[in-house]
């Protein structure tokens, strides 16, 4: 492998060029492509970077379904050398101040439904971590989003909660749409993720995972598409949630 495509970041970067105007991620019936989710990140690395001086190595938690959000966080963090903690958004308060706490997340950028939970966990701990929220259809048209909002609170009775510490996630990309960022230098030694496990034997534990192990399961996953006769513009159906490590290193990793 290339040495400037031995991180998550600039390996990232180097396909979002490479295939800008080919589609990445369809939600929704809304198609995003690489170079759509390539700019959101930069917008969101540039506000971690430059607006919340994060520096390399933080922790950033994300708790969020599959949604365009959730890639755009998990790169946006990759290009700004932090570490990102993914958070199953069905656990209870005690799950989620368990690993927010251990991980020592800085930022988190939570679900709008379940930001309560946060909320909650936020004032117990010693160290506040800056909260972004966002909703599930931030990034797509204004009646699609709205649909989706009534559907969520009326069928589902997820009620969106909001508090005046909160930051917008929409209003992040907005204001920094047109900024961009070096992808800052990291080792593939270090640390690119804290996969935290379910805890069905006790407390979840944080797994340690390099820029190596990911890329390195990139390539497996890359070998066995070929084999199978997956190749360049094929679909996958996105199943299995992000926040798992399956679903987080081959899915989204993978395309």
């Amino acid at each position: 492998m290339n040495s400037h495509m031995d991180q998550l970041g600039s390996f990232f970067a180097h396909y979002a060029q490479e295939f800008r105007d080919h589609p990445m991620l369809k939600f929704q019936g809304q198609t995003f492509n690489y170079e759509d989710i390539y700019r959101h990140a930069q917008a969101l690395a540039t506000y971690f970077s430059r607006e919340l001086q994060m520096t390399s190595g933080t922790r950033v938690g994300i708790m969020i379904p599959n949604t365009p959000q959730f890639a755009i966080t998990f790169l946006a963090a990759q290009l700004s050398g932090l570490v990102t903690v993914a958070i199953n958004p069905l656990y209870t308060k005690r799950e989620v101040r368990q690993i927010m706490e251990h991980a020592d997340i800085r930022c988190i950028v939570v679900v709008d439904f379940k930001a309560h939970i946060v909320n909650e966990v936020v004032k117990e701990l010693k160290n506040k971590p800056i909260v972004i929220t966002t909703k599930m259809g931030d990034l797509l048209s204004h009646a699609k989003s709205f649909m989706i909002s009534v559907f969520l609170r009326v069928c589902k009775k997820q009620k969106a909660y909001h508090d005046q510490s909160f930051v917008s996630f929409r209003q992040v990309i907005k204001r920094y749409k047109h900024q961009q960022i070096t992808c800052v230098r990291r080792h593939k030694k270090d640390v690119a993720m804290l996969q935290y496990t379910s805890g069905t034997t006790g407390k979840a534990k944080g797994v340690m995972l390099s820029h190596d192990n990911i890329l390195s399961n990139i390539t497996q996953v890359n070998v066995a598409f070929k084999e199978i006769g997956v190749d360049d513009g094929s679909k996958q159906l996105l199943v299995l949630p992000f926040f798992h490590i399956y679903g987080l290193s081959v899915f989204l990793n993978g395309i």
